[in-house]
């Protein structure tokens, strides 16, 4: 047993004392069938199906050609066990100006079959209908399993601190500010940071792996970890609305999301497929009728043409197929913004990498310091950290970190600062510019080519060249596996930009396998080969950006699909990116790019099994061979058909393991 399935057995038989009274062995047992969503209706469809049998063998015990008194009573039974909410919806529908909902064509089919005398037909239409509609509500219910834990957020109580004691309120009640406590095994319902307590935190529901962050006193932590160890204390930083958690949420049920082209396609298509098809059933049952008299004949079959002008499958298969995507994308540790995204997913030919963050850990390190002759190393980095003192950039971040103390810049007036490149300042009467060397070069400094690939950052004093601080950047784990497999996933161009200069890029592009690489590129460049590199492709390709949220905002707009790389903190990325893969391995991007073309055929497949099942339906009943019960069987068949697709054709091997939480 490894060190984290013994923290969550020993969860498991904790006690707590002050805890609240535990909930019975009753209280504890799965809910009843009669709680569960769509209970009750599939207690009723059983019930009817039940009675629909019972009907076909009383009659084949009675040895009748014809449906005598007691099965006719049994089929009546057995439809309006079945009907009774299909009708009582499609009358609520018709009310609203709905009239061509499917309960409403399903109801009048039925309807009308009962009044020509076909019991048998009547009855069992409706129990296949029903079937299909109970199939596509758990179906939905299956699929929106990885987003269970968003739409149960908003109803966990939290426990908020008064005085010694705490009141229990919603998530969306607690003011920012206030304290709450979190229990081993809860999930973190707020924003905040610690102010009592250590302890360990998992957050897989959103990166997908379950690997334990520690925190303690000063700790950030989001909401939607579950808190494995001890008991915390945490004040809170934003309201509820404003949560890591709710962004999340949002970013995948953002509703100004477009779907894939084939929804459109559908949307566009079943609605006036539906209205063409009921127009066809009053044709058929009419005229013909007036023309050739049966009209028992023919009123059968155009009750089977409103059968057929049902869309469930146009309006269900495409739907369910993006969410099964967007769920199985979440297993992996990456979020997935809508249909859309998945179709571009799927189209993708060309994958442009940032180089610092993305391709690389993003986490420099002093190297070396490489003063010139006649100069000193602490006096170097002092100076560089003093002029970056106020830089926010991860190369001025690790000479700060070298230089291990708070920089003194009461002497310091910075003159000039050209982001990513380099800095000019005046320190101490002295002229002072610390960047990189390509910087300097254009500031007129002569700057000494470098030995060796890694990244510099050079300083000059009063126009002369002093030295240099050499950093380190290695390669994420599995960079270069992930790089090597794009093109088993049809991705014919790989392209790495960077603000690096070019020995540095040589090397990281070497490192990791990339083809192409632009170095030394200001973010104005990046985005100028950005657009060209789009233009390039056919109509029907689609460029990926993958990068770094806080640098790239704008590239990632600009990209077909913008996929950001994130670390534990990512709300930039749930504003700027099509996709994010916060597990931050590399690797996933494969498994989306497989993700994105799976959805996409299951949609297509879909799509055409509907068509085909329909234009089936047509043809047998114009031919007589079939009524109202074959168009309520195609769909069926579609629907189960597009369920196992969404269920089991959207698979790809796991990059890493997913871990159960438990909740209290």
């Amino acid at each position: 047993m490894n060190d984290e399935e013994r923290r969550v057995e020993e969860l498991d038989e904790t006690v707590f004392p002050d805890e609240e009274p535990m909930e019975s062995e009753e209280d504890l047992a799965p809910a009843g069938l009669l709680s569960r969503p769509g209970g009750l209706r599939l207690l009723m469809w059983i019930a009817g199906a039940v009675a629909f049998a019972a009907a076909w063998i009383v009659h084949g015990i009675m040895d009748s050609g014809k449906f005598t008194f007691f099965p006719t009573v049994i089929l009546l039974v057995s439809y309006l066990i079945l009907a009774i909410p299909v009708i009582r919806n499609g009358v609520s529908c018709l009310l609203h100006g709905m009239l061509l909902d499917s309960d409403v064509l399903a109801s009048v089919a039925t309807i009308g079959c009962l009044l020509l005398g076909h019991f048998p037909t009547a009855a069992g239409t409706m129990l296949l209908y029903v079937a299909a509609d109970l199939i596509q509500d758990y179906a939905e219910d299956r699929a929106e399993d990885p987003f269970r834990d968003f739409d149960l957020a908003a109803d966990t109580e939290v426990r908020v601190l008064q005085g010694l004691s705490y009141e229990k309120k919603l998530p969306q009640d607690v003011p920012v500010g206030s304290q709450i406590i979190v229990r081993p095994g809860e999930l973190i319902p707020m924003d905040g940071i610690v102010e009592e307590g250590r302890s360990a935190v998992d957050p897989s529901l959103y990166f997908g792996d379950s690997i334990p962050r520690s925190v303690k006193p000063g700790s950030r932590v989001i909401s939607g970890c579950l808190n494995l160890d001890k008991e915390l204390t945490i004040t809170t930083t934003r309201g509820f609305e404003k949560s890591y958690w709710t962004k999340v949420f949002n970013f995948l049920e953002n509703p100004n999301n477009e779907g894939t082209s084939v929804e459109q396609f559908n949307e566009r298509f079943y609605r006036y497929y539906t209205l063409i098809m009921a127009a066809a059933a009053l044709l058929i049952a009419v005229v013909p009728g007036i023309v050739t008299g049966e009209w028992n004949t023919w009123l059968y079959r155009g009750f089977a043409f409103l059968m057929i002008a049902c869309p469930l499958g146009f309006a269900f298969t495409a739907p369910l197929t993006v969410i099964c995507g967007m769920g199985q994308a979440m297993d992996y540790g990456a979020a997935i913004r809508g249909g859309r995204v998945m179709e571009n997913l799927a189209h993708l030919k060309a994958v442009v990498l940032n180089r610092t963050g993305t391709l690389t850990k993003g986490l420099p390190e002093v190297a070396e310091v490489l003063p010139e002759a006649g100069q000193d190393k602490a006096s170097l980095l002092e100076t560089a950290a003093k002029v970056l003192a106020k830089s926010n950039h991860r190369s001025a971040q690790a000479i700060r970190k070298a230089y291990g103390k708070t920089p003194l810049t009461n002497h310091l007036e910075l003159t000039e600062t050209d982001s990513g490149k380099g800095v000019s300042a005046k320190l101490e009467d002295q002229t002072v510019l610390v960047g990189s060397a390509d910087w300097l070069r254009q500031k007129e400094i002569s700057v000494p080519e470098a030995d060796d690939s890694r990244d510099r950052v050079c300083v000059a004093l009063d126009g002369a060249y002093v030295g240099a601080i050499a950093l380190s950047d290695p390669l994420r784990p599995g960079t270069a596996e992930a790089v090597a497999k794009l093109p088993d996933y049809g991705i014919a161009h790989t392209t790495m930009l960077t603000e690096s200069p070019n020995n540095v890029a040589v090397q990281t592009a070497e490192e990791a396998g990339v083809e192409d690489f632009g170095a030394g590129l200001s973010d104005d460049e990046r985005r100028e080969v950005l657009t060209t590199l789009e233009s390039k492709l056919k109509s029907n390709e689609a460029l990926a950006y993958v990068g770094n949220p806080v640098r790239d905002d704008i590239l990632l707009r600009t990209a077909d699909v913008g996929i950001s790389l994130c670390g534990f903190h990512s709300e930039r990325a749930l504003r700027s990116s099509d996709a994010i893969i916060m597990s931050g391995h590399l690797s996933v991007l494969g498994n989306l790019i497989q993700i994105g073309r799976d959805v996409n055929k299951w949609v297509w497949v879909g799509v055409a099994l509907s068509i085909l099942a329909k234009v089936v339906s047509i043809v047998l009943v114009l031919l007589g061979l079939g009524g109202p019960w074959l168009a309520a069987l195609a769909d069926l068949l579609v629907i189960l058909i597009g369920v196992m697709a969404a269920f089991r054709g959207i698979r790809t091997e796991p990059v890493i393991q997913k871990k159960t939480m438990k909740k209290s």
